[in-house]
């Protein structure tokens, strides 16, 4: 591997990085990290806090992102299974998944989210990984996917709207949608305004973190309706 020529030579070079070891189960990813005294991280968190930009949300991994990541190692996939993880931030749900033999897509709105994503694949040799720029609010011209993830994404109850608009013009039919978060409120409404077009199962999953406490994220899968019988 080049690493000058990737993502990793790139942000070795601009960022004060720390390289670290996520691993669930049997399965363990090397993950580059931004490291927390990073001065352009601090200046990108002090203009989210003042309203100046967003906050770099990315560069955690989040409770929800373990579980959703783990559930899909767990989970049999199909030679050739095409998936997508909306919202991925540093990718780790895709980048697990494609070492089950997914066909992965990894997208996010923040191009340098995507860039330490790549640049984790690139640190595990993970080469048959796509990255996009998707904004799923206005998506563009995409295929469709077999399974479409996403942890902690639902939390704009003006996005529901695009999210049913996109789950329904780019996941095939019979395909599978993961959605796992927090105990937010607004993040839960999103299941009831789903409507008739799909069909939800959720369940609750209890961590225990680093310090003992406890830990509950919310896991559901999402199925199209399959169409009734046509009257004659």
């Amino acid at each position: 591997m080049d690493i000058a020529a990737g993502a990793l030579g790139r942000l070795l070079e601009q960022y004060r990085t720390e390289v670290n070891e996520v691993r669930i189960g049997r399965t363990s990813l090397k993950v580059l990290d931004v490291d927390p005294s990073d001065e352009t991280l601090q200046r990108q968190e002090a203009a989210g806090l003042e309203g100046r930009g967003e906050l770099p949300y990315w560069t955690r991994i989040w409770p929800a992102t373990m579980v959703l990541a783990k559930v899909l190692l767990e989970r049999p996939s199909r030679p050739g299974e095409r998936l997508l993880e909306l919202g991925a931030g540093r990718g780790l749900v895709g980048l697990f998944a494609a070492t089950a033999g997914y066909r992965v897509t990894i997208s996010d709105v923040s191009a340098l989210a995507l860039d330490f994503s790549r640049a984790t694949a690139e640190l595990n040799d993970l080469e048959d990984v796509d990255f996009q720029v998707v904004d799923w609010t206005a998506p563009g011209i995409m295929p469709r996917f077999d399974v479409i993830v996403g942890s902690e994404i639902l939390y704009l109850k003006s996005q529901f709207p695009a999210m049913v608009a996109f789950l329904k013009s780019h996941l095939e039919p019979g395909g599978e949608v993961y959605l796992s978060h927090g105990r937010w409120p607004v993040s839960r409404e999103f299941f009831a305004y789903l409507g008739g077009d799909f069909e939800t199962k959720g369940r609750e999953v209890r961590l225990r973190g680093r310090d003992g406490e406890d830990i509950r994220v919310a896991l559901h899968l999402v199925r199209p309706v399959k169409p009734g019988p046509q009257p004659n």
